[in-house]
């Protein structure tokens, strides 16, 4: 069979589309394989139990799945190519949106083509549409992807939301480095508890954060030593590290004034950004960067050339 596109929505169905019908809290995809064949779906991916009628005079093939949604996830990868060749992730309950948006301005900063992607869609502007959603769906996700691996985008920074994680939007991605900013009381609405919720994020660095890969994390929470003991290489950061230490914070007319030590050498940055909190996100950010071996030449000039985040 020739496939030439993947839908999770029957409406978007045309001649050749593989049709994932992803089993829902409150409707089954399944109940839409029908139109969706009728639209012109050669497959259907579905649950082992999922109930696919196909109309009358058509012929599609009926694929199983004991896990459609990371199924979806891979097969949208495999799919949707090229892809960035660096992938990198951060998690946690607040600063996901400005540590992957710091992190693409210092990549940039640095010589590099990065994008980002989450709350905001994909910066920067006008490489791709996706949603506007923490962790959009794994066929815009990847489809978004290889847009911007077509205009020679090397590096992704994606923020990985529970709700993301948890739903295996991400799978498919193998992620080189991943950070974890901070952890508090939220989205208990979704997740049963607080376990959950926790169990949720850390799959980021259990079940996608490559066994090579380095975990970012925040020396200064009460999961440090938790996270820590999940991955094999790690770096820290915060005023408990080691590694990429704070160790001044000043408030300044434009911003603030910060001292990192990075590697035995101390660091003076003057960031334009409002708010102590800034400043583990920027450390976060730097981690990142580290975890992936760069050279930091430039690191002053491009920290202090950060621009805020819309509404942060």
């Amino acid at each position: 069979l020739e496939v030439r596109d993947i839908a999770l929505d029957s409406r978007q169905v045309m001649a050749g589309t593989v049709f994932c019908a992803l089993p829902g809290t409150q409707v089954d995809g399944a109940k839409f394989a029908g139109k969706a064949i009728e639209s012109g779906a050669v497959a259907v991916l579905a649950s082992p139990d999922a109930q696919i009628h196909i109309p009358a005079g058509f012929d599609c093939a009926v694929l199983r799945s004991a896990d459609v949604r990371t199924a979806t996830a891979k097969l949208a990868s495999a799919f949707y190519r090229p892809q960035p060749k660096h992938n990198l992730a951060v998690t946690g309950t607040n600063g996901k949106t400005s540590v992957a948006n710091f992190t693409r301005q210092l990549l940039q900063g640095l010589g590099h083509k990065a994008i980002s992607v989450g709350t905001l869609g994909m910066q920067p502007d006008g490489i791709a549409a996706l949603p506007s959603l923490t962790s959009p769906d794994a066929v815009s996700l990847h489809r978004a992807l290889k847009q911007a691996s077509l205009q020679d985008y090397d590096y992704l920074v994606i923020e990985a939301s529970s709700h993301g994680l948890d739903q295996r939007r991400l799978e498919g991605l193998s992620f080189e480095a991943a950070a974890f900013t901070n952890f508090s009381r939220d989205h208990l609405d979704y997740h049963a508890d607080m376990d959950e919720y926790f169990a949720a994020k850390a799959r980021l660095f259990t079940d996608l954060l490559r066994d090579d890969g380095t975990a970012v994390l925040n020396a200064d929470i009460a999961e440090y030593s938790q996270l820590a003991d999940m991955v094999g290489t790690s770096l820290s950061f915060g005023r408990k590290s080691d590694d990429i230490k704070l160790f001044e914070q000043q408030a300044t007319p434009q911003g603030q004034h910060i001292e990192v030590a990075i590697k035995n050498a101390l660091i003076k940055l003057d960031v334009p950004l409002i708010g102590a909190f800034q400043a583990e996100n920027v450390l976060a950010s730097i981690g990142l960067l580290l975890a992936q071996g760069l050279e930091l030449d430039g690191l002053e000039a491009a920290a202090n050339a950060l621009q805020g985040v819309p509404g942060r």
